[in-house]
């Protein structure tokens, strides 16, 4: 038998059997949902749910996810690369907003953004993370969660005298002697063994 999606040969496992794996499967379920959706009757039902309130909650949760700003991130980085004349637009826009309200007053809106900012646990890792990538920037990012699974592994205690509290994330090879931001090359160790271990191995 073909399969339809592929146009492979392929032998069936029972008589009904039309497509040849789970991503043919797949690939035909989206097909089903993209004709469904272009049709009159899909065009109904998208309205109804546009109507729905539970469609406003629902999205933005979404649009608050890691996976979605990701998304749309990557969406205005080629819409702007299509679009090359938006970029002066919006300096445009942005000239004109400074000028309406003040240098001032549009100084101290960005400046109490970036506080909150700073405020929330990505603001923080961030600002922790900072210097590494000054130091070395070839030396990748370090990974949050990897990061947070080590510390749970070793009770979050310095790796040197066994302390719990000012812990710091320390390379076994520092970023002056080519060490990496791999979690592999990350320990825990308190402010005062970090500062005295420095950029020795």
């Amino acid at each position: 038998m073909i399969c339809k999606i592929c146009q492979k040969e392929f032998t069936p496992q029972h008589f009904n059997q039309k497509l040849c794996s789970l991503i043919c499967k797949k690939e035909a379920s989206r097909e089903r949902n993209r004709r469904y959706k272009k049709s009159e009757k899909g065009n109904e039902a998208y309205k109804r749910w546009c109507m729905n309130p539970a469609k406003k909650i629902i999205d933005k949760k979404y649009r608050q996810t890691d996976k979605a700003k990701r998304k749309s991130v990557i969406r205005t980085k080629r819409f702007l690369s299509k679009h090359p004349e938006y970029k002066q637009k919006m300096k445009e826009y942005q000239k004109n907003w400074i000028d309406k309200i003040g240098y001032e007053n549009y100084r101290s809106i960005n400046n109490n953004a970036i506080r909150k900012y700073r405020k929330t646990d990505k603001g923080r890792w961030q600002a922790k993370t900072y210097k590494y990538r000054l130091r070395n920037n070839e030396a990748g990012e370090i990974d949050k969660e990897l990061w947070d699974k080590k510390l749970i592994e070793l009770e979050g205690k310095c790796q040197i005298c066994g302390k719990t509290e000012n812990i710091t994330i320390d390379h076994i090879i520092p970023l002056s002697k080519n060490g990496t931001n791999h979690i592999d090359n990350l320990q825990p160790l308190c402010r005062s063994c970090n500062c005295r271990k420095n950029n020795k191995l």
